[in-house]
């Protein structure tokens, strides 16, 4: 075997080594993308995934004048859960409530856990009442299911803060915060309700 011989086979194993290598680095950049975009606990969409997703739905909304609205809910007393059965349990309520808003939203919606026992919902092409439809239906769908996780069965209930895009709204934020107020006067009215504000 002549030298120019031998370098061709070097070159063609060091070209095969170089795209095994690099198709191994393109699919370790998108686990490393999907799992910056994912709650690790729910597997669901977290709150930088929900806010990317929320403004390029949001453009959309606003360009073609279509209907949207937004629910954010949490689990009503949720520390106490916490507190009085450990936080395994209080994990297993996040996944149940997380299996919940899987059973009665729809594929175009987007939801996520933004924080803590916090969750928000995207709802394309719905109006409020629509949204509140919706909302009734998963807030009776958490409070009647039970959570077991070891020896412990347990319920709880959520509440819900419902809004929908208004003509000024030139801001995702502001949706978001109309939301956020309804949440909380949902659970300043006593929680496990569904507050709309228009």
């Amino acid at each position: 075997m002549n030298a120019k011989h031998k370098i061709r086979m070097l070159n063609k194993d060091l070209e095969k080594t170089v795209a095994r290598r690099t198709k191994e680095l393109q699919k370790a950049r998108k686990a490393a993308e999907a799992l910056a975009r994912t709650d690790p606990l729910t597997k669901m969409n977290n709150r930088r995934a929900f806010f990317e997703y929320g403004e390029i739905i949001f453009e959309q909304t606003l360009r073609y004048r279509h209907s949207l609205s937004i629910v954010m809910l949490d689990i009503d007393y949720f520390k106490n859960i916490n507190d009085t059965y450990d936080h395994p349990v209080g994990d297993t309520a996040l996944k149940s409530l997380k299996s919940a808003i899987e059973t009665v939203t729809r594929s175009s919606d987007i939801s996520a856990r933004i924080g803590g026992e916090e969750f928000a919902i995207i709802l394309p092409e719905t109006n409020a009442k629509e949204a509140e439809l919706l909302s009734q239906r998963l807030r009776s769908v958490i409070e009647n299911n039970t959570t077991h996780e070891a020896s412990n069965k347990i319920t709880f209930t959520a509440s819900f803060g419902v809004t929908e895009i208004l003509n000024n709204d030139n801001k995702l934020e502001y949706i978001l915060n109309r939301a956020d107020q309804a949440l909380y006067q949902a659970k300043e009215q006593g929680r496990n309700r569904v507050i709309v504000i228009r």
